[in-house]
């Protein structure tokens, strides 16, 4: 399901079969990556809209985790995204991203983290 109207009208009928939330994770970087930073944008996008087809009724695809890549309270936000989906009911909750500086962060979010090379 996506974030609009109809499917969080449908999420909220179906909430008890939907046990997992996917977290695109997008660097907002509007200097010399910013090519990189879009590219990296559009890719996961299609990732996860391919997913969200596969599992329709299984998978909630939340509005992307866009951070600016120099932040240094980036890894908070989205500690804050797992802490809030996780106490809204979500058993599996995915990050999704193609910038490798997340790579190993899946024990600091307690969330699987999902690290692909992004493809121009």
């Amino acid at each position: 399901m996506n974030w609009n109207g109809k499917d969080a009208a449908l999420f909220q009928q179906q909430k008890g079969y939907i046990d997992t939330a996917i977290v695109p994770l997008v660097p907002a970087d509007f200097g010399a990556d910013m090519i990189r930073s879009a590219e990296q944008h559009e890719f996961i996008g299609l990732l996860v809209a391919f997913l969200e087809r596969q599992f329709k009724g299984r998978v909630l695809v939340t509005p992307p985790h866009a951070y600016l890549p120099d932040a240094e309270l980036k890894m908070e936000g989205a500690k804050q995204w797992a802490e809030k989906l996780r106490s809204s009911g979500f058993t599996h909750v995915f990050f999704f991203t193609a910038d490798r500086v997340w790579r190993d962060m899946d024990k600091d979010l307690e969330a699987a983290v999902i690290w692909i090379p992004s493809v121009p």
